[in-house]
Protein backbone atom coordinates (compact mmCIF):
# COMPACT_ATOMS: atom_id res chain seq x y z
CA UNK A 1 0.00 0.00 0.00
CA UNK A 2 1.77 3.21 -1.37
CA UNK A 3 0.80 6.18 1.46
CA UNK A 4 0.63 10.18 0.34
CA UNK A 5 0.29 12.96 2.12
CA UNK A 6 -1.49 15.61 0.40
CA UNK A 7 -1.65 19.52 1.79
CA UNK A 8 -3.89 21.41 0.30
CA UNK A 9 -4.72 24.82 1.88
CA UNK A 10 -8.29 25.31 0.59
CA UNK A 11 -10.33 22.63 0.79
CA UNK A 12 -14.10 21.42 1.51
CA UNK A 13 -16.68 22.52 2.70
CA UNK A 14 -15.42 25.43 0.73
CA UNK A 15 -17.23 25.36 -3.32
CA UNK A 16 -14.72 27.12 -5.31
CA UNK A 17 -12.28 26.17 -8.47
CA UNK A 18 -9.36 25.12 -5.94
CA UNK A 19 -11.26 22.98 -3.29
CA UNK A 20 -13.09 21.41 -6.44
CA UNK A 21 -10.17 20.90 -8.39
CA UNK A 22 -8.38 19.29 -5.36
CA UNK A 23 -11.34 17.32 -4.31
CA UNK A 24 -11.94 15.53 -7.91
CA UNK A 25 -8.04 14.78 -7.33
CA UNK A 26 -8.08 12.94 -4.61
CA UNK A 27 -11.96 11.14 -5.53
CA UNK A 28 -10.06 9.89 -8.76
CA UNK A 29 -6.94 9.02 -7.34
CA UNK A 30 -8.21 6.91 -4.52
CA UNK A 31 -11.16 5.62 -7.05
CA UNK A 32 -8.53 4.76 -10.02
CA UNK A 33 -5.73 3.10 -7.48
CA UNK A 34 -6.70 0.44 -5.34
CA UNK A 35 -3.37 0.18 -3.53
CA UNK A 36 -2.85 4.12 -2.44
CA UNK A 37 -4.00 5.46 0.84
CA UNK A 38 -4.12 9.39 1.29
CA UNK A 39 -4.08 11.29 4.25
CA UNK A 40 -5.02 15.01 3.47
CA UNK A 41 -3.86 17.79 5.89
CA UNK A 42 -5.61 20.77 5.54
CA UNK A 43 -5.72 24.25 7.53
CA UNK A 44 -9.54 24.32 6.26
CA UNK A 45 -12.28 24.69 8.80
CA UNK A 46 -14.83 22.25 8.86
CA UNK A 47 -17.27 24.41 10.85
CA UNK A 48 -20.67 22.81 11.36
CA UNK A 49 -20.70 20.75 8.42
CA UNK A 50 -20.14 17.01 8.19
CA UNK A 51 -16.82 15.69 7.18
CA UNK A 52 -15.89 14.48 3.94
CA UNK A 53 -16.06 10.81 3.45
CA UNK A 54 -13.58 8.81 0.95
CA UNK A 55 -12.70 5.32 0.64
CA UNK A 56 -8.74 4.81 1.28
CA UNK A 57 -8.44 8.45 2.83
CA UNK A 58 -7.69 10.11 6.17
CA UNK A 59 -7.93 13.92 6.46
CA UNK A 60 -6.81 16.11 9.53
CA UNK A 61 -7.88 19.21 9.95
CA UNK A 62 -4.79 21.30 10.98
CA UNK A 63 -4.86 24.42 13.74
CA UNK A 64 -4.30 27.65 11.76
CA UNK A 65 -5.76 30.67 14.66
CA UNK A 66 -4.99 33.82 14.47
CA UNK A 67 -2.08 34.33 17.11
CA UNK A 68 -3.25 38.08 17.20
CA UNK A 69 -6.83 39.68 17.58
CA UNK A 70 -6.55 42.36 14.80
CA UNK A 71 -10.23 43.48 15.56
CA UNK A 72 -8.44 44.87 19.07
CA UNK A 73 -5.95 47.18 17.75
CA UNK A 74 -5.83 50.27 16.75
CA UNK A 75 -5.54 51.02 12.95
CA UNK A 76 -2.20 51.68 12.57
CA UNK A 77 -1.06 48.49 14.20
CA UNK A 78 -2.95 46.49 12.06
CA UNK A 79 -1.16 45.74 9.13
CA UNK A 80 2.41 45.17 11.34
CA UNK A 81 0.21 42.46 13.45
CA UNK A 82 -0.86 41.06 10.41
CA UNK A 83 2.54 40.44 9.39
CA UNK A 84 3.57 38.59 12.54
CA UNK A 85 -0.06 36.50 11.92
CA UNK A 86 1.04 35.52 8.88
CA UNK A 87 4.70 33.77 9.80
CA UNK A 88 3.81 32.57 13.10
CA UNK A 89 0.25 30.65 11.46
CA UNK A 90 2.54 29.61 8.71
CA UNK A 91 5.21 28.49 11.44
CA UNK A 92 2.65 26.52 13.47
CA UNK A 93 1.09 24.62 9.76
CA UNK A 94 4.71 23.57 9.68
CA UNK A 95 4.96 22.54 12.98
CA UNK A 96 1.87 20.16 12.67
CA UNK A 97 2.81 18.59 9.52
CA UNK A 98 6.53 17.90 10.55
CA UNK A 99 4.66 16.10 13.40
CA UNK A 100 2.39 13.67 10.64
CA UNK A 101 5.23 13.25 8.83
CA UNK A 102 7.70 11.96 11.61
CA UNK A 103 4.83 9.82 12.67
CA UNK A 104 4.27 8.04 9.94
CA UNK A 105 6.23 6.99 6.28
CA UNK A 106 4.84 8.48 3.22
CA UNK A 107 6.15 7.30 0.15
CA UNK A 108 5.22 11.36 -0.79
CA UNK A 109 4.29 14.81 0.28
CA UNK A 110 2.07 16.37 -2.32
CA UNK A 111 1.41 19.64 -1.89
CA UNK A 112 -1.45 21.60 -3.86
CA UNK A 113 -0.26 24.98 -4.96
CA UNK A 114 3.25 27.67 -4.13
CA UNK A 115 0.68 29.59 -2.17
CA UNK A 116 1.36 28.23 0.97
CA UNK A 117 4.95 29.73 0.19
CA UNK A 118 5.86 30.20 4.18
CA UNK A 119 4.89 26.93 5.22
CA UNK A 120 7.29 25.43 2.67
CA UNK A 121 10.11 27.88 3.47
CA UNK A 122 9.61 26.48 7.53
CA UNK A 123 10.00 22.67 6.51
CA UNK A 124 13.27 21.20 6.52
CA UNK A 125 15.18 20.45 3.20
CA UNK A 126 15.17 16.46 4.26
CA UNK A 127 11.28 16.74 3.81
CA UNK A 128 11.66 17.86 0.26
CA UNK A 129 13.41 14.68 -0.58
CA UNK A 130 10.04 12.91 -2.00
CA UNK A 131 8.18 16.21 -1.92
CA UNK A 132 6.06 17.49 -5.14
CA UNK A 133 4.39 20.43 -5.42
CA UNK A 134 1.86 21.06 -7.83
CA UNK A 135 1.44 24.90 -9.48
CA UNK A 136 -1.77 26.06 -9.97
CA UNK A 137 -2.20 29.31 -11.04
CA UNK A 138 -3.18 32.24 -11.63
CA UNK A 139 -2.42 33.51 -7.96
CA UNK A 140 0.79 32.33 -6.96
CA UNK A 141 2.03 33.02 -10.62
CA UNK A 142 1.33 35.92 -12.36
CA UNK A 143 -0.60 37.28 -8.94
CA UNK A 144 3.15 37.07 -7.02
CA UNK A 145 5.16 38.34 -9.90
CA UNK A 146 2.76 41.34 -10.67
CA UNK A 147 0.67 42.41 -8.38
CA UNK A 148 2.04 45.70 -6.88
CA UNK A 149 1.49 44.62 -2.86
CA UNK A 150 4.02 43.68 -0.11
CA UNK A 151 2.92 40.39 0.39
CA UNK A 152 2.94 39.52 -3.27
CA UNK A 153 6.79 40.64 -2.85
CA UNK A 154 7.39 39.39 0.19
CA UNK A 155 6.53 35.60 -1.37
CA UNK A 156 8.41 35.84 -4.20
CA UNK A 157 11.36 36.78 -1.79
CA UNK A 158 10.90 33.53 0.01
CA UNK A 159 10.56 31.76 -2.96
CA UNK A 160 13.52 32.58 -4.68
CA UNK A 161 15.61 32.76 -1.59
CA UNK A 162 14.60 29.50 -0.06
CA UNK A 163 11.55 27.03 -1.30
CA UNK A 164 13.62 26.74 -5.07
CA UNK A 165 16.81 26.05 -3.64
CA UNK A 166 15.01 23.03 -2.03
CA UNK A 167 12.78 22.03 -4.52
CA UNK A 168 13.64 18.73 -6.68
CA UNK A 169 10.34 17.71 -8.30
CA UNK A 170 8.12 20.31 -9.72
CA UNK A 171 4.47 19.91 -11.52
CA UNK A 172 2.11 22.38 -12.67
CA UNK A 173 -1.64 22.09 -14.07
CA UNK A 174 -0.73 23.04 -17.77
CA UNK A 175 2.50 23.21 -19.48
CA UNK A 176 2.30 26.98 -19.89
CA UNK A 177 2.75 27.43 -15.87
CA UNK A 178 6.07 24.53 -15.38
CA UNK A 179 7.41 27.37 -18.12
CA UNK A 180 6.48 30.27 -16.44
CA UNK A 181 8.01 28.85 -13.22
CA UNK A 182 11.37 28.29 -14.96
CA UNK A 183 11.16 32.23 -16.16
CA UNK A 184 10.43 33.93 -12.92
CA UNK A 185 11.19 31.39 -9.92
CA UNK A 186 14.46 30.02 -11.34
CA UNK A 187 15.25 33.38 -13.91
CA UNK A 188 15.64 31.46 -16.66
CA UNK A 189 19.09 30.10 -15.02
CA UNK A 190 19.53 26.68 -17.13
CA UNK A 191 22.17 25.72 -14.20
CA UNK A 192 19.36 25.55 -11.42
CA UNK A 193 16.94 24.62 -13.69
CA UNK A 194 18.73 21.51 -14.96
CA UNK A 195 18.37 20.59 -11.33
CA UNK A 196 14.76 20.36 -11.00
CA UNK A 197 12.56 17.78 -12.48
CA UNK A 198 9.30 19.18 -14.17
CA UNK A 199 5.85 17.57 -14.87
CA UNK A 200 1.81 18.30 -15.65
CA UNK A 201 -0.61 17.19 -13.83
CA UNK A 202 -3.76 18.36 -14.64
CA UNK A 203 -6.99 18.82 -12.77
CA UNK A 204 -9.58 16.67 -13.66
CA UNK A 205 -13.47 15.77 -13.15
CA UNK A 206 -14.61 13.30 -11.00
CA UNK A 207 -18.50 12.21 -12.35
CA UNK A 208 -20.06 10.35 -9.74
CA UNK A 209 -22.97 10.28 -11.03
CA UNK A 210 -21.92 9.50 -14.80
CA UNK A 211 -23.55 13.15 -15.75
CA UNK A 212 -20.97 13.59 -18.24
CA UNK A 213 -22.10 10.76 -20.56
CA UNK A 214 -25.04 12.53 -21.39
CA UNK A 215 -24.66 13.00 -25.40
CA UNK A 216 -27.45 14.44 -26.54
CA UNK A 217 -27.19 16.12 -29.95
CA UNK A 218 -28.27 19.62 -30.55
CA UNK A 219 -31.63 19.72 -33.54
CA UNK A 220 -30.89 21.63 -36.49
CA UNK A 221 -31.82 24.94 -37.32
CA UNK A 222 -32.41 25.63 -33.47
CA UNK A 223 -29.74 28.82 -31.86
CA UNK A 224 -26.78 27.77 -30.98
CA UNK A 225 -26.34 28.28 -27.01
CA UNK A 226 -23.45 30.45 -26.40
CA UNK A 227 -21.73 31.05 -22.20
CA UNK A 228 -19.06 32.63 -20.48
CA UNK A 229 -18.55 32.78 -16.88
CA UNK A 230 -16.65 34.15 -14.35
CA UNK A 231 -16.08 36.59 -11.62
CA UNK A 232 -16.80 40.14 -12.01
CA UNK A 233 -15.55 42.15 -9.09
CA UNK A 234 -12.45 44.29 -9.87
CA UNK A 235 -9.80 41.07 -10.32
CA UNK A 236 -12.50 38.93 -12.16
CA UNK A 237 -13.11 41.57 -14.90
CA UNK A 238 -9.62 42.31 -15.26
CA UNK A 239 -8.90 38.42 -15.74
CA UNK A 240 -11.55 37.05 -17.32
CA UNK A 241 -11.88 39.09 -20.50
CA UNK A 242 -15.37 39.86 -20.31
CA UNK A 243 -14.46 43.61 -21.57
CA UNK A 244 -13.05 41.99 -24.81
CA UNK A 245 -16.11 39.92 -25.13
CA UNK A 246 -18.66 42.28 -25.42
CA UNK A 247 -16.58 44.68 -27.68
CA UNK A 248 -15.88 41.74 -29.51
CA UNK A 249 -20.24 40.95 -29.83
CA UNK A 250 -20.63 44.95 -30.83
CA UNK A 251 -18.39 44.37 -34.07
CA UNK A 252 -19.77 41.13 -35.13
CA UNK A 253 -21.92 40.39 -38.42
CA UNK A 254 -25.79 40.93 -37.31
CA UNK A 255 -26.25 37.20 -39.07
CA UNK A 256 -23.93 36.09 -35.94
CA UNK A 257 -26.95 37.32 -33.96
CA UNK A 258 -29.80 35.57 -35.73
CA UNK A 259 -27.86 32.35 -34.78
CA UNK A 260 -26.94 32.32 -31.04
CA UNK A 261 -28.44 32.42 -27.88
CA UNK A 262 -25.91 34.36 -25.39
CA UNK A 263 -25.75 33.51 -21.49
CA UNK A 264 -23.17 35.31 -18.88
CA UNK A 265 -22.99 33.98 -15.60
CA UNK A 266 -20.81 36.11 -12.54
CA UNK A 267 -21.41 38.52 -10.30
CA UNK A 268 -19.24 41.67 -8.80
CA UNK A 269 -19.71 45.17 -8.97
CA UNK A 270 -18.60 44.88 -12.67
CA UNK A 271 -21.90 42.98 -13.79
CA UNK A 272 -24.31 46.48 -14.03
CA UNK A 273 -21.21 47.97 -16.10
CA UNK A 274 -21.46 45.04 -18.55
CA UNK A 275 -25.50 44.92 -17.96
CA UNK A 276 -25.64 48.69 -19.28
CA UNK A 277 -23.44 48.28 -22.21
CA UNK A 278 -25.25 45.38 -23.54
CA UNK A 279 -28.20 46.80 -23.56
CA UNK A 280 -26.74 50.05 -24.95
CA UNK A 281 -25.91 48.40 -28.04
CA UNK A 282 -28.78 46.43 -28.52
CA UNK A 283 -27.10 43.26 -27.10
CA UNK A 284 -29.22 40.36 -26.05
CA UNK A 285 -27.93 38.80 -23.41
CA UNK A 286 -28.97 36.34 -20.61
CA UNK A 287 -27.51 37.77 -17.24
CA UNK A 288 -26.77 35.21 -14.28
CA UNK A 289 -25.96 36.51 -11.24
CA UNK A 290 -25.62 33.27 -9.42
CA UNK A 291 -25.82 29.35 -9.57
CA UNK A 292 -24.34 26.06 -7.98
CA UNK A 293 -22.04 24.35 -9.22
CA UNK A 294 -24.36 21.45 -10.20
CA UNK A 295 -26.55 24.02 -12.02
CA UNK A 296 -23.65 25.55 -13.93
CA UNK A 297 -22.98 21.50 -14.93
CA UNK A 298 -27.03 21.00 -15.83
CA UNK A 299 -25.92 24.40 -18.26
CA UNK A 300 -23.41 23.07 -19.69
CA UNK A 301 -24.63 20.25 -20.42
CA UNK A 302 -27.63 22.03 -22.50
CA UNK A 303 -25.12 24.59 -24.37
CA UNK A 304 -23.03 24.59 -27.26
CA UNK A 305 -20.54 27.15 -27.47
CA UNK A 306 -18.01 28.04 -24.60
CA UNK A 307 -15.98 31.14 -24.41
CA UNK A 308 -13.86 32.24 -22.11
CA UNK A 309 -11.48 34.83 -23.14
CA UNK A 310 -9.21 35.39 -19.93
CA UNK A 311 -6.44 37.42 -20.16
CA UNK A 312 -4.07 35.10 -18.11
CA UNK A 313 -5.22 31.64 -16.76
CA UNK A 314 -4.72 28.72 -15.16
CA UNK A 315 -5.91 25.42 -15.55
CA UNK A 316 -9.88 26.40 -15.49
CA UNK A 317 -12.05 24.28 -13.94
CA UNK A 318 -14.86 25.48 -15.90
CA UNK A 319 -13.01 25.61 -19.17
CA UNK A 320 -12.42 21.74 -18.57
CA UNK A 321 -15.96 21.14 -17.88
CA UNK A 322 -16.55 22.74 -20.72
CA UNK A 323 -14.62 19.92 -23.14
CA UNK A 324 -16.18 17.05 -20.54
CA UNK A 325 -20.02 18.25 -21.20
CA UNK A 326 -19.09 18.14 -25.04
CA UNK A 327 -18.66 22.11 -26.24
CA UNK A 328 -16.91 23.64 -28.47
CA UNK A 329 -14.47 26.46 -27.26
CA UNK A 330 -12.88 29.91 -27.96
CA UNK A 331 -9.94 30.31 -25.34
CA UNK A 332 -7.95 32.54 -24.97
CA UNK A 333 -4.29 31.89 -25.78
CA UNK A 334 -2.99 31.92 -22.73
CA UNK A 335 -2.07 29.12 -19.53
CA UNK A 336 -3.85 26.30 -19.02
CA UNK A 337 -6.41 27.13 -21.83
CA UNK A 338 -3.78 26.06 -24.55
CA UNK A 339 -3.71 22.77 -23.69
CA UNK A 340 -7.63 22.62 -23.57
CA UNK A 341 -7.64 23.37 -27.42
CA UNK A 342 -7.84 20.99 -30.47
CA UNK A 343 -10.08 20.03 -33.21
CA UNK A 344 -13.02 21.12 -30.47
CA UNK A 345 -12.14 24.33 -31.31
CA UNK A 346 -9.81 28.08 -31.88
CA UNK A 347 -7.49 29.80 -30.07
CA UNK A 348 -7.92 33.48 -30.09
CA UNK A 349 -5.04 35.50 -29.27
CA UNK A 350 -4.76 37.46 -25.72
CA UNK A 351 -6.97 40.70 -25.77
CA UNK A 352 -7.39 40.64 -29.33
CA UNK A 353 -10.61 41.49 -30.29
CA UNK A 354 -10.32 41.31 -34.41
CA UNK A 355 -9.08 37.89 -33.85
CA UNK A 356 -12.06 37.16 -31.17
CA UNK A 357 -14.60 38.11 -33.49
CA UNK A 358 -13.08 36.31 -36.59
CA UNK A 359 -12.86 33.17 -34.85
CA UNK A 360 -15.98 33.70 -33.25
CA UNK A 361 -18.01 34.31 -36.86
CA UNK A 362 -16.10 31.25 -38.14
CA UNK A 363 -17.38 28.72 -35.67
CA UNK A 364 -21.29 30.47 -35.16
CA UNK A 365 -21.61 30.28 -39.25
CA UNK A 366 -19.31 26.81 -39.63
CA UNK A 367 -23.05 24.94 -39.19
CA UNK A 368 -24.62 22.46 -36.89
CA UNK A 369 -22.88 19.71 -38.18
CA UNK A 370 -19.20 20.83 -37.63
CA UNK A 371 -19.98 22.44 -34.41
CA UNK A 372 -21.62 18.89 -33.59
CA UNK A 373 -18.31 17.28 -34.85
CA UNK A 374 -16.45 20.18 -32.20
CA UNK A 375 -18.16 19.17 -29.35
CA UNK A 376 -17.66 15.28 -29.93
CA UNK A 377 -13.46 16.35 -30.62
CA UNK A 378 -13.66 18.11 -26.60
CA UNK A 379 -15.30 15.30 -25.09
CA UNK A 380 -12.60 12.64 -26.96
CA UNK A 381 -9.84 15.42 -25.89
CA UNK A 382 -10.86 15.31 -22.51
CA UNK A 383 -11.00 11.54 -21.89
CA UNK A 384 -7.54 11.45 -23.85
CA UNK A 385 -6.40 13.99 -21.80
CA UNK A 386 -7.96 14.91 -18.42
CA UNK A 387 -10.12 11.67 -17.41
CA UNK A 388 -9.67 10.59 -13.85
CA UNK A 389 -7.36 7.28 -15.93
CA UNK A 390 -5.50 9.60 -17.00
CA UNK A 391 -4.77 12.03 -14.23
CA UNK A 392 -4.26 8.76 -11.63
CA UNK A 393 -1.98 6.76 -13.83
CA UNK A 394 0.36 9.77 -14.61
CA UNK A 395 0.12 10.36 -10.49
CA UNK A 396 1.56 6.43 -9.91
CA UNK A 397 4.44 7.42 -12.67
CA UNK A 398 5.78 10.35 -10.97
CA UNK A 399 5.57 8.17 -7.63
CA UNK A 400 8.21 5.69 -9.27
CA UNK A 401 10.23 8.12 -11.06
CA UNK A 402 10.56 9.93 -7.38
CA UNK A 403 10.93 6.61 -5.73
CA UNK A 404 13.59 5.51 -8.37
CA UNK A 405 15.49 8.55 -7.67
CA UNK A 406 16.11 8.11 -4.08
Amino acid sequence: MKKVLIYCPVFYPQNGGYANAFQNMIRALVDQTADLQLHIVTPQKLDNNQELEVQNCKITRIDDEAVINLNKLPFFMTKIAALFNLFIQAFNRAKQVKQLLDQEQYDMLFIETLEDVLLLTYLPKRYFDNLLVRVHATEETEGFIYKNNMLSKLKVFFLKSSVMKKLQYICATNSYHVNFVKEHYLEKNVFEISKKTFFTLPNTIYDRNNILKTNAKRHANKKIKVLTLGRMNRDGFLQKGFDDFINGLILSKEEVFDRIDLTIVGSGEYQEFLKEKAKKNNLNINFISSITHEESIELLLQNDVVVLLSRFEGHSMFALEALATRNAVLFSNTGGLIDMVEENGKLVEVQDIDDFVLKFEKIILSGDEKIEQMKEASYRLYLKKFSNASISQRFEKFMKIMDGNR
